[in-house]
């Protein structure tokens, strides 16, 4: 998520985000007027922070060539690693047997939330290390949503971009970047009609299933997509998932992802968010416009082709014939 400018540095991080608590009333019929304030609410809270980390990416130009050296052309961040400390309600608020309601430490539930805050070419973003929707609402309501606003372009992850790639995989032009090369796309999900019609499938050879290159023929927008990347700095396989009202960018990294990149005071897991969503994302998103003009030019044939393969499977394994479909 994109910070707004109002946080500008380190001392903003720390002085109005991690100074910050939360607090959400229980609401519920028949809570006794005298209980507590500290038993009513369930509380939000920041358990601790570390000191300021830089890391530093190698930047690999067009050419091909590692620009190690050249201070410009590295991939720098800062970030601040915090711990969120969220309570909120179990389902069962009152014993069943006496409807009264519970003590508080009967009806809690904690989650900690590792969160990162990072510098990236003088703007502010978090990361919030959930799957969780509901996870995500406290976390957000804990940083204070007012500081939070719409993601830049360089990060603005769409069905398009996700057209894109499965084109340039199904036409063998994997070298996106002189650095980046597209190893395989092994799932993806999408919307057949509306949301409430998804369509989903995950193989490694999902790029080449009839049922795919059906799904993607008939023009159904794809809202995530699994692709595997290969880098001089190492591999990635991750989920990608389109942004929703142009807030949050989704990714799930799979474990077996590594970097080669040896840099021993961070943890692996900061090392890999940073990396994917600040270097590997945008360098997608450029190069995607870079070809979208090209690219828009051939998508209709392109699914023409598609479509026609897709037919001439399903009437060969049908045994149909042309005069059957007149």
């Amino acid at each position: 998520m994109k910070l707004t400018n109002v946080i500008s540095s380190e001392q903003d991080i720390r002085e109005k985000i991690l100074q910050r608590e939360h607090q959400e009333e229980l609401v519920a019929k028949g809570i006794p007027e005298t209980i507590s304030y500290d038993e009513k609410n369930f509380f939000s809270r920041w358990l601790r922070s570390s000191n300021i980390e830089l890391i530093r990416f190698n930047s690999i130009e067009e050419d091909g060539e590692d620009t190690e050296n050249t201070d410009d052309s590295s991939i720098e961040c800062r970030y601040i690693k915090a711990v969120a400390s969220c309570e909120f309600s179990t389902r069962q608020i009152k014993n069943p047997t006496t409807k009264e309601l519970l003590p508080k430490n009967e009806r809690l539930n904690t989650a900690q939330i590792d969160i990162l805050f990072v510098e990236s070419k003088n703007e502010w973003y978090c990361i919030a290390f959930t799957s969780n929707f509901y996870d995500l609402k406290r976390a957000k309501k804990l940083i204070g949503e007012f500081y939070i606003e719409q993601i830049p372009a360089d990060y603005q992850v769409s069905s398009e971009l996700f057209d894109w790639l499965f084109y340039k995989y199904s036409k063998e032009e994997t070298s996106l970047t002189s650095d980046i090369t597209l190893d395989n796309i092994a799932g993806f999900t999408g919307t057949v009609v509306s949301d409430e019609n998804r369509f989903q499938g995950r193989s490694d050879q999902t790029a080449d299933l009839i049922i795919t290159k059906a799904f993607i023929a008939n023009r159904h927008p794809l809202t995530s997509i699994l692709i595997s990347l290969q880098m001089s700095e190492g591999s990635l396989e991750f989920y990608l998932s389109e942004i929703s009202g142009g807030m949050e960018l989704q990714i799930t990294v799979l474990q077996n992802s590594s970097l080669t990149q040896t840099v021993t005071s961070h943890e692996t897991e900061n090392i890999i968010s940073i990396y994917t969503l600040f270097y590997v994302i945008p360098k997608l998103i450029e190069v995607h416009k870079t070809e979208a003009s090209s690219f828009l030019s051939k998508k209709d044939s392109f699914l023409s082709l598609m479509g026609i393969e897709v037919i001439k499977t399903i009437m060969a394994k049908n045994d149909i014939t042309i005069d059957q479909l007149r």
